[in-house]
């Protein structure tokens, strides 16, 4: 679906996306059942009962200590300081166990690359994590660059990975397009000032994506091939 009276085909033959940048978690790779799992693990060592996927999803968008304040009590986390390193070291583990590519994924990405795009990540994943994740999917090589949220100031959704990943590139916003699921890459490049196209298959809501006006809906990640 695309908004604001833009055509695809106005839009592919004027060259005007020169970079795409893209979120991890419910925008490229389904990674639920692998977050969920590390997230219950941790809980059953901290004597709690585990939490729906549901639930764990809900947290997930803003990195390591917003999810676990979402899904362990404050008072547990108080009791174990050390609770963001464990998590991290059980997310490793299993990170790859049932992470996948959402359809299409890979093929879009083959494409947008040989066509020249910049492809990027802007990730609130740490690098580690986002790293083995990518080079386990065989696309890694596809990406310009990696920009996680241990590796920034400010990490979404303000726009900082943005506007460094342009300025990288020497790519003004009015050519880079965000692509996410949540309202933190959809504020992200809103404030940077970029194009976006929320996916409608990831963690976040319609309702809430719907507030940021994205410029496409992206219902799988083959309509990319053609956004772009």
């Amino acid at each position: 679906m695309v908004l604001k009276g833009m055509s695809l085909k106005s839009l592919k033959s004027s060259g005007r996306i020169r970079l795409a940048i893209f979120d991890l978690d419910g925008t490229l790779i389904d990674s639920a059942k692998d977050i969920a799992g590390s997230v219950n693990t941790l809980r059953k060592k901290m004597g709690q009962p585990p939490l729906t996927q549901k639930k764990v999803i809900a947290g997930i968008g803003q990195g390591v200590a917003h999810l676990l304040s979402k899904t362990l009590p404050a008072k547990i986390l108080r009791a174990h300081p050390t609770a963001a390193d464990d998590f991290r070291k059980i997310y490793l583990e299993r990170s790859t166990r049932c992470t996948r590519l959402f359809p299409g994924g890979k093929a879009m990405l083959k494409t947008l690359h040989k066509r020249g795009i910049k492809l990027a990540v802007a990730s609130n994943k740490p690098s580690i994590l986002s790293g083995k994740i990518l080079r386990n999917l065989g696309i890694k090589n596809l990406f310009s660059a990696v920009l996680c949220g241990d590796a920034v100031k400010n990490p979404k959704p303000h726009p900082e990975s943005i506007e460094i990943l342009m300025k990288r590139f020497r790519i003004s916003p009015k050519e880079t397009l965000m692509v996410g699921d949540s309202r933190f890459d959809m504020e992200a490049g809103k404030r940077a000032g970029t194009l976006l196209a929320a996916t409608t298959f990831g963690f976040g809501t319609r309702k809430e994506l719907a507030r940021y006006q994205p410029d496409y809906w992206i219902n799988k990640l083959s309509q990319l091939v053609k956004t772009i």
